[in-house]
């Protein structure tokens, strides 16, 4: 038998992008102090942030983030980030803040990876 052929949105991104990719997601826990929703991560290309709680969830990408510092997500709100659009922020660091405690986020974030074939 031959080879199964990989899906078109893999074949459009190792295309676009030299390499191959992997999908991590999540839940947070966010409450009235700041959180990390995800760590710093250079070779993301793309990251969305769902506010899964009943309560506003303000995000950054930065651990300052407050009420009047950062992006307000209103309950089942969504923001979507790429590199096409957005530079380099799907691969900064975000941070997020529930004007009550007990909110969730949900993220998905997609990363490309090289494999380095060894020499020797």
């Amino acid at each position: 038998m031959g080879k199964i052929p990989a899906p078109a949105p893999i074949v459009f991104l190792r295309d676009r992008f030299g390499g191959d990719f992997e999908e991590s997601d999540g839940v947070v826990n966010v409450g009235i102090a700041s959180v990390r929703v995800v760590e710093n991560d250079p070779e993301a290309i793309s990251l969305t942030i769902v506010n899964t709680g009943a309560d506003n969830v303000y995000i950054a990408p930065n651990n300052q983030v407050s009420s009047t510092f950062g992006i307000i997500l209103n309950p089942g709100g969504t923001v979507s980030l790429s590199v096409r659009d957005d530079a380099t922020l799907p691969s900064r660091e975000w941070w997020a803040l529930g004007a009550s405690a007990g909110q969730t986020l949900y993220y998905v974030r997609l990363r490309r990876y090289v494999t380095i074939a060894q020499v020797g």
